[in-house]
């Protein structure tokens, strides 16, 4: 075997390790690119980190049988298993917060009302950008709320109606998602 070859095939192990981090973020570019038109706003006490991690795992199976099928040596899939591992774990969040909400809005259980107690108002700036966020602190008013106290974040308008209204009860639309996450809907 030349030397060129086993360097090609070094580099291919090297991808192939890597991929497991590349695939969710060149996935969520592509959400991005073709426009992400399904609701991504998940519910507080809502988390989508099982899937994440399911899709993570899923991945690195994936790609350490591709290996096993193109290496017989051992130390190449145990190089490769432990730097899937590793990029796996590292894939993990962005799998969670950028494919995941996406995945879960794609299909919704029936809309449901949940009055909430807003407890407080915030508004924030987006990390090295003028640009603001708009942020409310909930409660839920009935103790077997599907969504759970925390902070929710709104659009301006709701921010600008409730800082002039100083509602004390607010009521929040929402709906299950098809990974199982709460989805909020809208604000009234």
């Amino acid at each position: 075997m030349a030397k060129t070859d086993l360097d090609n095939k070094g580099q291919f192990l090297v991808f192939c390790g890597m991929a497991p981090f590349a695939v969710p973020i060149i996935t969520t570019f592509a959400l991005l690119l073709a426009g992400n038109h399904f609701p991504r706003n998940i519910a507080a006490d809502s988390s989508l980190g099982l899937a994440g991690f399911v899709a993570s795992i899923a991945v690195m199976i994936v790609v350490n049988i591709a290996v096993a099928k193109q290496w017989r040596d051992p130390s190449a899939r145990k190089f490769a298993l432990a730097i899937s591992a590793l990029t796996s774990l590292m894939a993990w969040p962005v799998w969670t917060v950028g494919v995941s909400p996406s995945i879960n809005g794609i299909a919704t259980g029936p809309s449901q009302t949940s009055p909430m107690r807003l407890t407080r108002l915030d508004v924030t700036h987006a990390s090295k950008s003028q640009k603001l966020y708009y942020w409310a602190t909930l409660d839920p008013d009935m103790p077997q709320s599907l969504i759970g106290a925390g902070r929710y974040f709104i659009p301006f308008e709701t921010y600008e109606q409730w800082q002039k209204a100083a509602p004390r009860t607010v009521r929040v639309s929402h709906a299950t998602g098809l990974l199982g996450a709460e989805i909020v809907l809208g604000y009234h």
